[in-house]
């Protein structure tokens, strides 16, 4: 099969899917808890993938590269839209203190976890800067599990304002820190003067300003969604082809461009309306690619890594109560174990391991994109069924196991 039939079968499966999911309410709580964790799409794309039916070859994977970049941009670039100044502003100062602090102790804790645990079990096959991207994925939550209980639910206000707030927050910061980290390895990495080397790290960004400039330019030229989605894609295509060629976070530099056109003087409701069509099937593009690349073949390696990054996933994220009642952020004591409901990671975290082997060198590391897709899958059951107790007024979940105080 060639790249380019690939690439229609693929986006049909992606529109066929977003379709499916907006108009199929699901009722029961676990099956909820699957869909919006996406093991269907990623179970699609393990099957299509090399060691299943091999309708997607290795070499055709390789050369979907340019769609994974853009799958890849276009997550950084959502992110990015939500950081309009008059939005972030609307959040009092201590949520964004508070949640800066969960952040850097759930990467902290599992950093040092991580490494401890390698070490003395001599996992030879776990490199340094492995551990560092799988920390970096276990301290970021999902938005869209508590975002699919707003939707859905009555929920408690405020708890569910800032728990949506949180996980938000540790999106960002996520994106910031890889992005971080992506210019601090190429800096490192290359050789030659200092000036040529903070050059290659910043051209990226100054394309994705002087992409603004473009795209300011004939955005109110254009009036159908149609022209504009094209717009959109077009120019995140230039952005994240930039950041790909100098070795930058595809996610940091299209969340830089997403940032600078949500503060700018263009329509925010326009520019909103003509992404969110394709939205929804970018993001099961993504989980059909983590699928793709997964490695089917049960190990003990699998299964040791699993039990340890779910563990220090887990112990990484409880510190959020007890921290946050100290903040005293909302009237109402936050339960002691909400961190529970903060272990969800969600898409950003397989776009992040996703880019990692893309952008590093490593190679599609089947072991660490299955350790971290199966994680997931426990992740939000968890999450979403310890928040259904939580947050939902009137839920049936026996409060005295789910919010401890």
């Amino acid at each position: 099969m060639t790249p380019l039939l690939s690439i229609v079968i693929i986006t049909a499966i992606a529109l066929a899917g977003s379709v499916f999911f907006n108009r199929f309410h699901i009722s029961s709580w676990w099956m909820k808890g699957l869909a919006y964790s996406g093991l269907l799409y990623v179970l699609m794309g393990c099957l299509s993938g090399p060691e299943v039916l091999h309708i997607l070859t290795v070499k055709v994977l390789d050369g979907l590269n340019i769609l994974v970049t853009l799958v890849l941009g276009w997550v950084g670039f959502l992110v990015g839209l939500q950081t309009k100044y008059r939005g972030l502003k609307r959040f009092p100062l201590k949520y964004y203190l508070n949640g800066f602090i969960n952040y850097l102790i759930a990467f902290v804790l599992s950093f040092t976890l991580l490494s401890l645990t390698s070490y003395l079990l001599k996992l030879n096959f776990l490199e340094i800067r492995d551990i560092f991207i799988l920390s970096l994925t276990g301290a970021i939550s999902s938005p869209i599990i508590i975002g699919s209980l707003l939707k859905n639910e009555r929920v408690h206000a405020k708890l569910s304002y800032w728990l949506q707030f949180n996980a938000a927050f540790d999106n960002l910061l996520g994106v910031v820190s890889i992005g971080i980290w992506f210019s601090l390895f190429t800096y490192l990495k290359l050789d030659g003067q200092a000036g040529i080397k903070i050059l290659r790290v910043v051209i990226p960004l100054l394309v994705a300003g002087m992409g603004y400039i473009i795209y300011r330019t004939l955005f109110d030229l254009l009036k159908s969604r149609q022209e504009r989605l094209i717009l959109n894609l077009g120019s995140l295509l230039v952005v994240v082809g930039t950041a790909y060629y100098y070795g930058q976070s595809i996610l940091f530099v299209s969340f830089v461009f997403g940032s600078i056109l949500a503060n700018s003087r263009i329509n925010t409701r326009a520019l909103y309306r003509s992404v969110q069509d394709i939205e929804k099937p970018l993001y099961i593009l993504l989980l059909f690619f983590a699928g793709a690349y997964f490695s089917v073949s049960p190990s003990k390696n699998l299964i040791l890594l699993i039990g340890l990054y779910f563990g220090t996933h887990f112990i990484s994220k409880i510190f959020m109560g007890p921290i946050s009642n100290r903040s005293h952020l909302i009237r109402e004591k936050v339960p002691v174990w909400i961190g529970i409901g903060n272990i969800g990671m969600g898409g950003l975290s397989l776009a992040m391991i996703i880019e990692y082997f893309l952008l590093s060198g490593a190679g599609p590391n089947g072991l660490l994109l299955s350790v971290l897709i199966l994680s997931i899958l426990i992740n939000d059951l968890i999450a979403f069924r310890y928040l259904q107790g939580v947050v939902v007024i009137g839920s049936r979940v026996k409060k005295n196991l789910l919010s401890i105080k």
